[in-house]
């Protein structure tokens, strides 16, 4: 029942926006539009082959939400793009509840349903414009970091999964790509070493290598047959700007994970300046002790074989890499307030594994020294008070984050969106 309603939970945002969007008389407009044309154009000659324009002045990755769109368009092309999003979206967040609970048990679950919950009350018009790709690409790299904590746990399994969830993050726009790439890099590594090591085989890579090169077909059909390829142009491209280095990366790091967070505060009507202005006033040296404290805690968590720490501590550790690596390449005057979508996924999972990690390995000390003392194989007062112990300290990071919708976030999701523009958007596009 608790797992049902994980689910549940996650998806009731979506279903209410989506049917109170059509039912006030939404249209498709702006960059929206632009998804349902190049949706439909997916069954047509003119089958997208890159992802949308960025403000770089490049184009993403791929067109994987062009084509998972196409079918909901073509059936209903007033309405498609609205409810087809909406339920890719819902479908992203039930593969992020069932890989933690897979990796994790129910706690993991019901912690993934939150987080789900809190990026919608953080960031409203996640579920009211679920269409916009940096919207559409967050509730996919949440099912990045899930499947990859899976992956590390050795749930073979989930490699397939990662590698669509990866896909679809890395191509919807390039804020999620260089941690899609490297989890997705190190799941293979990693299965294929444990393969090697215990002689049971490669069968599980058959399902991920077909998704992938699905996924892929279209930007590699369109790097080899364009000129210029848009990968190489991603790769050489020079914006002709200063960019904003590594400092400012750690200091968007240390926003995410210092307390008070960035994502502890409403997000909607921010402008650029006073995001760069936040972001400036944190220490980068934070960021580093961050970092420095996940590598750690997978060391001490390889050396004492606890795979679901190690697993968790290194997918967090490289999403913070890849979040600073993001942001330092970013260019000084081209920052668009969007890109702190990426905040609340990355700094969420720092605070629950440092949480979780410092209480089971910290338990494990304890029990080593007291088996020690009385020569016992199990004390169980010992255990008991450190399960409940890693109970209450999962659960502090999880009360903040739905703490989100306490902090004046209903009054947020009501601006994110005029209702009133509606009659008059309708009219003037028919």
């Amino acid at each position: 029942m608790a797992r049902l309603g994980a689910h549940v939970a996650a998806a009731t945002p979506f279903v209410v926006a989506t049917i109170r969007s059509i039912s006030r008389g939404w249209v498709s407009m702006g960059d929206g539009a632009a998804v349902t044309v190049r949706s439909w154009d997916v069954l047509s000659s003119r089958t997208p082959l890159v992802g949308s324009h960025s403000s770089f002045g490049t184009y993403d990755l791929g067109p994987l939400e062009y084509w998972l769109l196409t079918l909901p368009v073509h059936l209903d092309p007033s309405h498609g793009t609205l409810w087809g999003a909406a339920l890719c979206c819902i479908l992203a967040a039930s593969l992020t509840i069932e890989a933690t609970r897979s990796a994790f048990g129910l706690l993991g679950a019901l912690a993934a349903s939150l987080v789900v919950l809190g990026c919608v009350a953080w960031m409203p018009s996640i579920a009211l414009g679920p269409t916009w790709n940096p919207h559409f690409g967050d509730l996919w790299f949440l099912s990045v970091l899930a499947s990859s904590c899976a992956v590390l746990c050795g749930r073979r399994r989930w490699w397939p999964v990662l590698v669509l969830s990866g896909s679809v993050a890395a191509q919807t726009h390039l804020m999620f790509a260089a941690t899609s790439v490297a989890v997705v890099l190190l799941g293979l590594g990693v299965e294929m070493a444990r393969s090697h090591r215990t002689k049971s085989g490669f069968g599980w890579l058959a399902g991920g290598v077909v998704l992938g090169v699905a996924c892929w077909a279209a930007p590699l059909v369109q790097e080899f047959t364009g000129r210029p390829g848009n990968l190489s142009v991603l790769l050489n491209h020079d914006t002709g700007h200063s960019v904003e280095g590594l400092a400012f990366g750690l200091r968007v790091l240390s926003s995410a994970t210092m307390p008070p967070p960035l994502w502890w505060t409403a997000s909607d009507g921010r402008n650029t300046h006073s995001i760069v202005s936040t972001i400036g006033a944190r220490s980068p040296i934070f960021g580093v002790i961050a970092l420095a404290v996940l590598v750690g805690l997978a060391v001490l968590a390889w050396s004492s074989r606890n795979r679901q720490i190690f697993a968790v501590s290194t997918v967090a550790a490289l999403a913070c890499v890849g979040l600073v690596v993001t942001f330092a390449v970013v260019p000084t005057d081209l920052f668009p307030p969007y890109l702190i979508t990426v905040l609340l996924p990355v700094g969420a999972l720092v605070w629950m594994t440092i949480c979780c990690g410092f209480v089971v390995l910290g338990r494990r000390a304890i029990d080593k020294v007291t088996v020690a003392r009385a020569g016992r194989p199990e004390v169980l007062g010992v255990a008991n008070l450190s399960n409940a112990g890693i109970t209450l300290l999962a659960l502090l990071p999880l009360v903040a984050v739905a703490g989100l919708a306490l902090r004046g976030q209903a009054e947020e999701f009501q601006r994110a969106f005029n209702w009133r523009l509606m009659p008059v958007v309708k009219t003037a596009s028919l």
